[in-house]
């Protein structure tokens, strides 16, 4: 009997997101969090590819086979407790002062974790919920 290999995951490569305005998406992800448009694979339907470091949101518009875009409907008390993407930055409270210049509301926060991290909750143009933090 032959033994099986264990499988070791090497790192996150995309999240992937369903989008309802490919240009509203672009704008927040490029402008408002300063992540990269790169290359994205031609994979036969409408969206792009955001690089955070070594990190991809592949972001796909909606169509017949994407399902709806956003969240899931939320039941919980608390948004930023639920699904949710997170980014690391230098300084949260840079993020805080670009995402008022942007006019982009808060879910959550600023605050401090019990780690000593800070950290706050934006939504995106679809709803989805971004934690920034710094370290």
């Amino acid at each position: 009997m032959s033994k099986l290999k264990t499988l070791s995951v090497k790192r996150i490569d995309h999240v992937a997101i369903v989008v309802a305005n490919l240009e509203a998406t672009r704008y927040f992800y490029e402008k408002v969090l300063g992540m990269t448009v790169t290359t994205r694979p031609n994979v036969g339907f409408d969206g792009l590819w955001l690089a955070a470091g070594n990190t991809y949101i592949h972001v796909i518009v909606k169509h017949d086979e994407s399902g709806e875009p956003g969240m899931p409907s939320f039941t919980g008390t608390r948004e930023s407790r639920g699904h949710h993407i997170s980014f690391v930055v230098e300084d949260a409270t840079i993020a805080l002062e670009q995402f008022k210049k942007f006019n982009i509301p808060l879910c959550s926060g600023p605050h401090q974790r019990a780690d000593g991290a800070t950290q706050l909750f934006v939504y995106d143009p679809d709803n989805y919920i971004i934690e920034i933090y710094s370290e």
